[in-house]
């Protein structure tokens, strides 16, 4: 089952975007392109940019908004940083460091609510990427001058 369209109503809008722009704990659309050629449209949270040549996400299409709400209470979120950032609001999860991020929640929760969401891209497959601003409720902690923590 897709829950693209769940997670559509969510979103606030979006700012294109290039692969290089990606950080840590973005939503994105896209269309991917892999090996069997599939251009459908797709909705990701980025876990790794680029980590041994390929990006690695959470394919959100396959998790219930209420799981991916469940999971960005236990990690707040934060807002992206850089230049293009300075008249937009692009919100991230708060991933942290990434080795006691995937043993101390993501590994536990790709067992059960994210199983079979977990993808690794090849990151010239990523097309008409768009970073998005999700709308989380007001129960997600907001957290400010996370994204040093992120290398970000």
């Amino acid at each position: 089952m897709s829950y693209f369209q769940q997670h559509k109503l969510n979103i606030l809008n979006s700012l294109a975007t290039t692969r290089y722009g990606l950080q840590r704990g973005m939503i994105i659309t896209c269309r991917y392109s892999d090996k069997q050629d599939d251009r459908k449209f797709k909705l990701f949270m980025i876990l790794n940019p680029l980590f041994r040549g390929y990006t690695h996400a959470l394919d959100l299409n396959s998790i219930p908004s209420m799981n991916l709400t469940e999971l960005a209470k236990r990690t707040g979120i934060t807002y992206a940083s850089g230049p293009r950032f300075t008249k937009v609001k692009i919100d991230k999860l708060v991933l942290g460091d990434q080795d006691k991020f995937y043993n101390t929640i993501l590994k536990s929760l790709l067992k059960n609510k994210f199983e079979g969401s977990y993808r690794t891209l090849l990151p010239n497959g990523l097309r008409q990427v768009r970073m998005v601003n999700y709308k989380f409720p007001p129960s997600v902690p907001i957290i400010t001058g996370a994204e040093d923590a992120q290398g970000h």
